[in-house]
This record gives C-alpha cells, structure tokens and sequence, in this order.
C-alpha cells in the first residue's frame, strides 16, 4: 500500500499547518519521531520523498522555537549513510527546509557547502547528484 502512504503524507503536508498549534506537546513529539523513523525506513521513493515535505512543514514551527533539535543531527547522520536513500532524504529535506526556515540554516551553511560539495560528486546515485544540485540551487537566494 506504498501509494496509500504517499497520499497520506501529501494530505498530512496540507492539512498539519492548520491544526499544529491544536496538538499537544506530547502529540507533537510523537508525530516528529514518527516522520524521522518513515524517512530512514520508507522502501518507496515517492511516500519518502512526501515525507520530506512534511517534515519541511512542521520544521516551520518547530526548528525557529528550538523545540526540534534532533532533526538537523539526523540529516547531517542521514547524508553520511551508506545507504544512497538516506543521503538524497536528508538533501531533499534541506531544499525544502530553505522555503519554511532557510534564515534559520545560515549557522550551518559552512557544514551544508561541504555536504552539498560532497553529494554532487556521489559516486553512486545520481539522484543524490540531483538532489544536490537542487538542494544548492535553493540556498543560493541565502
């Protein structure tokens, strides 16, 4: 049921801004580490990648009121796996990030040149290449 998840992410994305605020804090934590577990272990590409953009939105709330730690340490651990997934996950999720919270990434912008430098040469996967490429076309404007 790999297109039932992705259109459950895609309709979590539109509706969660609206109705973040009405959840507890309890509920909060519980959805965050619920998305960090769906990207590292999602098998289907599209579903993952609709998570990213979930986790772009609730990171608009969450990363500016410091209360979402965890999610720069687990993209910066995401982009040196081994696992080609994981590393387009985190590049995926940085290019999304810079539309809801780009000011807040400026401290880690000498971090995410080396990163972006790194995943553009990937040996591997040339959709890390391209997520990449994006990832750097975004920050640009920053």
């Amino acid at each position: 049921r790999q297109e039932v998840r992705q259109v459950a992410a895609v309709l979590l994305r539109k509706k969660i801004s609206r109705h973040w605020s009405k959840l507890s804090t309890e509920t909060h934590v519980n959805i965050k580490a619920g998305l960090l577990a769906s990207l590292h272990s999602e098998p289907f590409g599209l579903a993952r990648l609709a998570s990213c953009n979930v986790v772009a939105s609730i990171a608009r709330f969450e990363v500016p009121a410091g209360t979402w730690p965890e999610l720069m340490n687990y993209l910066f651990q995401c982009t040196q796996s081994a696992a080609a997934e994981h590393r387009e996950v985190a590049l995926v999720v940085f290019n999304s990030l810079t539309d809801t919270i780009g000011e807040n990434l400026r401290p880690h912008f000498p971090a995410l040149a080396h990163i972006f430098g790194v995943a553009l040469a990937d040996p591997e996967s040339p959709k890390v290449r391209q997520a990449a490429f994006r990832a750097v076309g975004s920050m640009l404007p920053w």
